[in-house]
């Protein structure tokens, strides 16, 4: 379980494809455009491979290519995957370009993922407690 960084790029020439890649050493950034290749977000993670295998999760519907590390997802919502992980987590640079626009709807991305992952936590949390009840009733021979 190493720390390190996972970042994602955006590249002009192809619109609505991310690259996820990961590194223990913090990638280059600066001030990037809109219209140039390069990172757009970083996120350092306690558990790097943890980190990647989540966002992975979050995005297999959408994979073009598993040793790319490409996606085919707005950079808005690849970035509402990393932030709305549960794991051990915190940004650690955002493109300063973002649009107030983007910046608001990665928020309301991030929360409503973050809703979702709450729910079916609670439902699994239910069917295990439903479970356990059964268990002790069987044990009590009342089942």
């Amino acid at each position: 379980m190493a720390a390190g960084y996972l970042y994602i790029e955006t590249h002009p020439d192809r619109p609505r494809v991310v690259r996820v890649r990961v590194s223990l050493g913090a990638p280059a950034t600066g001030p990037g455009t809109q219209g140039t290749a390069g990172v757009r977000y970083v996120a350092r993670f306690d558990d790097l491979d943890g980190g990647r295998m989540h966002l992975h999760n979050a995005l297999c519907r959408s994979l073009i290519d598993v040793d790319a590390g490409t996606y085919r997802v707005s950079l808005v919502e690849a970035i509402a995957a990393v932030e709305s992980d549960s794991l051990a987590h915190r940004r650690i640079w955002i493109d300063p370009e973002l649009s107030d626009d983007a910046l608001g709807e990665i928020e309301a991305l991030t929360a409503r993922r973050r809703m979702k992952i709450e729910q079916a936590d609670r439902a699994w949390y239910a069917v295990g407690v439903a479970f356990a009840v059964l268990l002790f009733l069987q044990l009590l021979g009342l089942i």
